[in-house]
């Protein structure tokens, strides 16, 4: 290990708005926790949790010590079982809370202060499969201060040479050489968005830290759903002169409630959460479309337990988090299912060109992302990237370009019943 590498230097109705003030503060008080300590008897699922709400509920860092307190716990967590296996992790999101809190607020750590807990990791677990990220991410943070000079480009040439078969690989060589771009290109949009035409908010799930589910020959569903995104996008644009926007378009994380925000923000007609399925013996296999409320299905929940996780666990599984929001989507709700029915029937065409594909059908589930959305909205689990046939198919290009016209088609036919087509 070359050390020297790694130190180099709305419309809700007037007579709601009294319940729905009510519901967010319920919602809010709900969701906001007494800063803690770090005690010996945190498990890591209580500091992921802990991580992950804070990553999606408090973007702007206005409840500081809960942040510091956590960086603490999660070092803590590191120092009384260095050889666990969850060590670098926590380490990782420790880096990653302090790395958020100087973006935030600069006063509030300094840029060295972050370097050297990106760097921890990398000495310590240098094997890990968070080493990379985190080499990666201090040299992002110092060329975002410095540019590309001679540290960050030793640092970027670290990445490279220790880690050359890594998903930071790209990204390091791509800010080495001066590109930022995308393996797929996306089509130009203007700025302003052409009147009349439909607004089409598509949120490719998790990004980031937040990899989502991992399937065959190690594929992430963060990076299946972005690029099945990206195409659709395309197809939106030239099929439909569509309006369309993406709640990230790199691998990122977004906080969940900025993600309906965004939709809320451009009044989209549209909203679709585009993620990938998994399941604990790796042998269901199909996609499924959801759209938001109440279950009773277990697997439904369950499943919805497991997307709303990206949440810390507190997903909206209970009525309180739906108060708001059912005040919002009870007009919405029968175009949500026939949006859903829409591209179940256009997916369905997918056999029998592609052996194998099944589909799961319609249902409804409590999905975090989905609530507060004020349009149409549904959550499509595009096959179970774990299972050995669906896993292999998203692996292919040709599939996944199949999979968002197929896509595409559903909204066509959508947005033409609607009467929201231009």
């Amino acid at each position: 290990m070359n050390r020297y590498c790694l130190r180099i230097a709305d419309s809700v109705s007037t007579r709601f708005l009294g319940v729905a003030a009510l519901g967010v503060l319920m919602i809010i008080a709900l969701f906001l926790g007494v800063p803690r300590d770090a005690q010996a008897g945190d498990t890591y699922e209580e500091l992921v949790s802990r991580y992950q709400t804070l990553r999606n509920t408090d973007v702007k860092i206005r409840r500081e010590p809960e942040w510091t307190a956590l960086i603490g716990a999660l070092e803590q967590y590191q120092h009384r079982s260095p050889k666990s296996a969850q060590a670098p992790d926590a380490l990782f999101r420790a880096a990653i809370l302090a790395e958020q809190m100087h973006l935030a607020r600069p006063s509030l750590l300094s840029t060295g202060q972050v370097i050297e807990k990106f760097d921890k990791v990398v000495e310590l677990y240098s094997r890990s499969e968070v080493a990379d990220d985190a080499a990666l991410r201090a040299a992002q943070l110092l060329h975002s201060s410095r540019g590309l000079d001679q540290i960050v480009r030793k640092r970027l040439a670290f990445v490279l040479a220790n880690y050359p078969k890594s998903d930071s690989a790209p990204k390091a060589r791509d800010l080495l050489h001066g590109s930022q771009g995308q393996s797929f290109q996306s089509p130009k949009r203007a700025d302003s968005t052409k009147a009349g035409a439909p607004v089409v908010v598509l949120d490719p799930g998790h990004g980031g830290e937040d990899k989502g589910a991992q399937g065959i020959g190690g594929i992430l569903e963060k990076d299946i759903v972005l690029d099945i995104a990206l195409r659709l996008e395309q197809l939106l644009v030239r099929g439909l002169g569509a309006n369309v926007r993406l709640t990230r378009r790199k691998d990122e994380f977004v906080p969940l409630a900025l993600r309906t925000q965004m939709a809320n923000d451009l009044e989209a007609d549209l909203f679709i959460s585009l993620h990938t399925n998994a399941s604990p013996q790796h042998t269901l296999s199909g996609f499924e479309v959801y759209y938001l409320d109440t279950t009773d299905d277990k697997a439904s929940a369950l499943l919805a337990e497991r997307e709303n996780m990206a949440f810390g666990g507190n997903g909206p599984a209970d009525d309180l988090s739906f108060m708001l929001s059912d005040l919002i989507q009870s007009g919405k709700l029968e175009e949500s299912i026939l949006l859903a029915r829409d591209i179940t029937g256009s997916l369905k065409g997918l056999h029998p060109q592609w052996k194998g594909v099944r589909s799961l059908g319609v249902k409804k589930g409590p999905f975090y992302v989905l609530v507060g959305a004020h349009m149409p909205c549904v959550l499509v689990e595009l096959f179970f990237i774990d299972h050995r046939g669906d896993g292999a198919l998203l692996g292919k290009e040709s599939f996944r370009q199949a999979v968002a016209d197929r896509l595409f088609r559903g909204v066509k036919r959508f947005l033409a019943r609607s009467g929201k087509r231009n």
